[in-house]
């Protein structure tokens, strides 16, 4: 798709089963990791997400679309262009990324 100048406009990622996807459920939560299971069908428009890390034992949970921030392989980029956006203050995160936090965390606690 191109805007009126002809230049390409990108457009926003759509999650697909079997994706590795960076969620978030509130603006001051960490990025966590989920895989998308299966999009739901019904309005309001739902994602049937499994949460990977093992901390949350294989939960899976019906999500609107809106959480699903960016496909995994960009979440780096995702939160260096977002600046603040990963809302987060724990120093000892500082130094690591998104991917990262979930282990870092556990194994400081």
């Amino acid at each position: 798709m191109t805007d009126p100048a002809g230049h390409l406009v990108p457009q926003p990622a759509v999650p697909a089963a079997g994706e590795l996807w960076a969620y978030r459920a509130r603006g001051q939560d960490p990025l966590v990791q989920v895989a998308v299971v299966r999009l739901g069908v019904k309005t309001p428009q739902r994602v049937l997400v499994r949460f990977v890390d093992e901390e949350f034992e294989g939960q899976q949970d019906w999500v609107p679309p809106a959480r699903l921030k960016v496909p995994w392989s960009g979440v780096d980029e995702y939160v260096r262009g977002n600046g603040a956006g990963t809302r987060c203050c724990d120093p000892r995160l500082a130094s690591h990324s998104p991917r990262s936090w979930l282990r870092v965390l556990s194994s400081t606690c």
